[in-house]
């Protein structure tokens, strides 16, 4: 079988210009992890005296109901925090 003949390649394509991409930063606002922790704590605190020492005085004003929703909304906004830690 015959071998056809190669053509010859101009390089007519434009040339691409190379950049290199930008790099993405990662980086943390310096309060965010001193926040997280901090409600973190209190919630976890606000938990643990409302069950060791519920005839406290802001325990017993706001009730068994109220002492929890507080206790887990300081821990919820500690977990909404934690999630923009990076």
């Amino acid at each position: 079988m015959p071998i056809s003949r190669k053509r010859k390649k101009t390089d007519a394509s434009p040339a691409v210009a190379t950049t290199t991409p930008k790099p993405v930063i990662l980086d943390n606002p310096s309060w965010l992890v001193p926040t997280m922790v901090g409600f973190f704590l209190v919630g976890l605190a606000w938990m643990v005296m409302f069950y060791l020492g519920g005839s406290i005085e802001p325990f017993r004003t706001l009730g068994n109901l109220w002492s929890v929703i507080v206790g887990f909304g300081f821990l919820g906004v500690g977990f909404s925090l934690a999630t923009r830690w990076r």
